[in-house]
C-alpha cells in the first residue's frame, strides 16, 4: 500500500464522503445539501482530511483522492 492509500484509509466514511464530492468539483455548501448536514460541519470535516492527508487545501486534497 502507498502512503496516499494508508491516509485515506483514517479517514471516516463520511470524510471520505465529503472528500470524494469535493473532487468532484462541488462546493462546501453542495456537499453539505448532498450529504443532508450543515455547511459548518462540511468545513469541519474538510479541517480533519487536510490534517490527516498532511494538506492544505481542497486541491491537494482532492488530487489524493
Amino acid at each position: 500500500m502507498t502512503q496516499i492509500q494508508l491516509d485515506i484509509e483514517l479517514l471516516s466514511e463520511r470524510q471520505v464522503q465529503t472528500l470524494a464530492l469535493i473532487a468532484q468539483g462541488h462546493s462546501n455548501s453542495e456537499v453539505a445539501e448532498r450529504l443532508g448536514i450543515k455547511k459548518r460541519t462540511v468545513d469541519f470535516h474538510l479541517d480533519c482530511i487536510y490534517a490527516i492527508l498532511n494538506v492544505k487545501n481542497r486541491v491537494a486534497a482532492s488530487r489524493m483522492y
